[in-house]
């Protein structure tokens, strides 16, 4: 678990803008609607990480809302499949490894094309988890 109001800082320091931080919200709340938060206020509803959030969730601001992946690694018999889901990776997945992303960033590369600093911004958060 990782503490909401350092992923957040995290995500600032990293130059991910507050759309993108909105957009992982409304899409995580489908997936982890107990870590994500709904508040009225003035009419307005916001979305709000709970104290803590899975790591899985804090990971997915790396995907495009767009994206969608499955692969089955088996790494852990109880979560044999990676699963990434409009962008999520979903709470029954198995874990981000060389083995479900390719050993030279393969997923990698599939999202963000040639875009080095993403790819090594995403590789590093993937494999420090």
């Amino acid at each position: 678990m990782i503490d909401s109001e350092l992923a957040l800082s995290i995500y600032r320091e990293a130059e991910i803008s507050e759309t993108r931080i909105l957009n992982l919200l409304c899409r995580g709340h489908d997936f982890y609607p107990d870590y994500i938060t709904l508040e009225n206020i003035n009419n307005f509803t916001e979305y709000k990480f709970t104290k803590e959030i899975p790591g899985s969730l804090f990971l997915s601001i790396l995907f495009p809302s767009d994206f969608c992946y499955k692969k089955l690694t088996n790494i852990l018999p109880n979560k044999p499949k990676v699963r990434i889901e409009d962008g999520i990776i979903t709470p029954t997945s198995g874990p981000l490894c060389r083995k479900s992303i390719g050993g030279k960033m393969d997923l990698l590369y599939m999202i963000y094309g040639n875009d080095h600093k993403k790819c090594v911004f995403a590789f590093f958060l993937i494999y420090n988890k």
